[in-house]
């Protein structure tokens, strides 16, 4: 893979180089540590001149840098000698501007309210990167203090929860009002509020008469299409990665989809596929076992040299494992988690806040897994796959749903259309006294029969022209009055009139 940084933070020489505005300053000297350490040359910022190899490497560090800023602050400090000055005079410009923005900073955090159509995730980020850069600027906000400022942050709409949520923090002995609290907390009511949406939703959509603005068709709202994202989805997925060719390693396959479309976001609504694809590359990168084995104690001077080659060893992988890790969250994300020590700490923390489902998103995930139903002009492996994939969402919400439950559902979200095709299903699975209701032979008996319909309705559809007139010129098999050959009528002969 070359240099592990220019595949974790490719995004230093393009999108996020250093601006001379200074806004993306906090994270660009974050990920640039990761990319000096990589390339080692981290010590270069120091000003010892001991290393034999000295210039070269100075000249490679400068490189670095000057490759990650934008074209004004490279015309400004291209000519300077060292990286270390280089760094000293952009730590000079905008840690000093950072300090001096320090009461704007800090008034942009205390007036900053959760948009009415923002994701609570989203907004607990938002709130706790503004806290990271004020501590960053030297002003430290206490947990207790950040807490309170989340609650106060919230929209009107709110207000009722808030208060809910209040009175439980005071009523409870083991919990303490915290940031990390509060927002576990707020993660609930956010579920609670979801589930009373799709409630609502539901009356609405029994009323509702109407056709949908997105595909046109009739009985439900443009919020409920089933089509809704679908041909997004295909797309972003189909401009994912190209294999560069047959040598290519797992990580050069996976890696630039965490790092697009799969990246952790504030939603966090794909941290499983995310937590399953980041495994692939660490394993692939040889340094998943930092997140199983226990931290190596500090050689002392009686130690082995085997014992401190594992001790270095151990801390070089743990810290590719962390940047490996940051390098496919958005950047609030990032911010928020960038400062834990170790690996297994950071995915850790990430697994309590993004995997752990209150009772009422579960009731979310459950209603509409159960409440499913194909539309008529759904391909039938679609709509398998799409009932597979809601239970295993239920899955790992901690819902497990029985094989045979399964196969009830998926027999009971079949359209109305189905009905013949349905009892039919029925009775055969019920003589079945082999397989009977096991999903597997569920499944197989609703694809094959699926198809069959599919194949019928295309050799339907191949009868009629696009004007709904029967298409003769398919079926006709006998011999024109006109010219007497085969394959069309006299109507349509193309010796017509030459006569």
């Amino acid at each position: 893979m070359g240099n592990l940084s220019d595949v974790v933070y490719p995004e230093l020489k393009a999108t996020q180089k250093l601006s001379s505005t200074g806004n993306n300053f906090l994270i660009w000297k974050l990920k640039l540590a990761f990319v000096l350490t990589d390339h080692q040359l981290p010590h270069l910022l120091s000003p010892t001149r001991e290393d034999p190899k000295w210039h070269d490497k100075n000249d490679a560090a400068k490189l670095l840098i000057l490759r990650t800023l934008d074209n004004d602050l490279l015309l400004e400090f291209s000519d300077y000698p060292t990286p270390s000055s280089i760094m000293e005079a952009l730590l000079h410009r905008f840690d000093n501007r950072l300090k001096a923005f320090r009461i704007l900073l800090l008034r942009r955090y205390r007036d900053h309210r959760m948009a009415a159509d923002a994701h609570i995730y989203q907004h607990v980020f938002r709130m706790r990167a503004m806290a990271k850069e004020l501590e960053y600027a030297g002003i430290k906000i206490p947990d207790e203090m950040q807490a309170v400022a989340l609650l106060n942050s919230l929209p009107d709409d709110w207000d009722d929860d808030v208060e809910r949520l209040a009175i439980g923090l005071d009523g409870a002995s083991t919990e303490k009002l915290s940031f990390d609290c509060v927002s576990r907390r707020l993660r609930m009511v956010s579920d609670v509020r979801s589930l009373k949406k799709l409630n609502n939703a539901k009356k609405l959509k029994n009323k509702f008469r109407g056709s949908c603005y997105n595909c046109g068709k009739r009985g439900h709202h443009q919020s409920d299409c089933p089509e809704q994202g679908s041909s997004k989805q295909k797309s972003s997925s189909s401009e994912i990665f190209t294999i560069p060719g047959a040598s290519a390693t797992l990580s050069e396959i996976i890696y630039p989809q965490l790092k697009t479309y799969l990246k952790i976001n504030c939603k966090g609504s794909r941290f499983s596929m995310w937590k399953r694809e980041l495994f692939d590359v660490l394993e692939d990168n040889q340094v998943e076992y930092v997140l199983k084995d226990l931290k190596p104690s500090e050689p002392t001077d009686a130690a082995s040299e085997v014992d401190a080659q594992l001790y270095d060893k151990w801390h070089a992988d743990d810290f590719t494992c962390r940047h490996l890790i940051l390098g496919a969250m958005d950047d609030d994300v990032f911010l928020s988690f960038h400062d834990y020590p170790t690996a297994k700490a950071l995915l850790y923390s990430l697994e309590a806040f993004f995997n752990s489902p209150s009772t009422a998103q579960k009731l979310v995930l459950l209603k509409k897994y159960m409440n499913n139903h194909m539309s008529d002009d759904t391909l039938i492996m679609d709509h398998i796959l799409k009932m597979d994939l809601m239970a295993h969402k239920l899955k790992i919400a901690g819902v497990n749903v029985p094989n045979e439950m399964q196969s009830l559902v998926l027999l009971d979200s079949l359209p109305e259309s189905w009905g013949d095709t349905l009892t039919l299903l029925n009775i055969n699975m019920t003589l079945d006294m082999e397989n009977g209701l096991s999903l597997d032979n569920v499944r197989k008996r609703v694809r094959d029969a699926g198809q069959m319909k599919e194949l019928m309705a295309q050799a339907d559809d191949s009868l009629f022209d696009g004007n709904g007139n029967r298409n003769t010129k398919r079926v006709f098999r006998g011999k024109c009055f006109s010219c007497g050959r085969p394959g069309h009528y006299q109507s349509d002969c193309p010796d017509q009139g030459k006569r």
